[in-house]
């Protein structure tokens, strides 16, 4: 099982009571940990989780193997930057995705070459991550995004590029100190007024999820 992280939790927690039948996809799935927390709260829908790491994606069809529920689970190798020519544009109802924070030579050296690049790309990185949601994306689907609050310029200047309207902000992190992490919320091609979220734990997102009514 791949490890469980503070960004794996809050994004799971991020969408919750998604409607049987939506088709999910979860870009930089790794080994499906997102995916497979949130389907939990998810019963019968889709769940694509892609990645170019074939040693992560083992592990999601290890445990994809022995889940037995009204889900579907389709780990797929594939890089982030093929996905607008491998995938048909608009069929997904939501992605996920929490793309790497830094770019390559910016932050700290991470041990092993998995581990770097879950961490740190190229300085365009960021907006693949952003075309290949918004590719996906049916009119109204949702990308839910979680990255550092340092990226957030980066990440609205990519929405607005490829046609997302960001309609939440999600702070996370504990009372009294700044935000470590945020969880943007964008419809694709809507525009709307981004409502800005009170501030929460990780504790407090796992216990009180944004739940999607319906998809979009």
């Amino acid at each position: 099982m791949g490890e469980t992280t503070s960004d794996t939790l809050v994004l799971a927690a991020s969408v919750s009571g998604v409607p049987s039948g939506s088709l999910v996809f979860d870009l930089g799935t790794g080994s499906g940990e997102v995916i497979r927390a949130a389907s939990l709260r998810s019963e019968g829908c889709c769940w694509v989780g892609i990645d170019c790491r074939e040693e992560a994606l083992k592990r999601f069809r290890d445990w994809a193997a022995l889940r037995k529920s009204g889900s579907g689970f389709f780990p797929v190798c594939c890089r982030i930057e093929d996905v607008i020519s491998v995938f048909p544009g608009g069929c997904a109802d939501i992605v996920l995705t929490n793309p790497p924070y830094g770019v390559s030579g910016s932050v700290r050296a991470a041990p092993g070459r998995q581990r770097e690049l879950s961490r740190s790309g190229s300085d365009l990185l960021l907006y693949t991550f952003i075309r290949a949601s918004a590719h996906l994306l049916r009119p109204r689907g949702r990308m839910v995004m979680v990255n550092r609050p340092g990226n957030l310029d980066r990440i609205l200047t990519g929405c607005a590029a490829f046609g997302l309207g960001p309609d939440s902000l999600q702070p996370v992190g504990e009372t009294g100190k700044p935000a470590a992490l945020v969880v943007i919320g964008a419809l694709q091609s809507v525009k709307g007024v981004m409502k800005l979220l009170p501030q929460l734990s990780v504790a407090e997102m796992n216990g009180r999820s944004v739940r999607i009514t319906e998809p979009g």
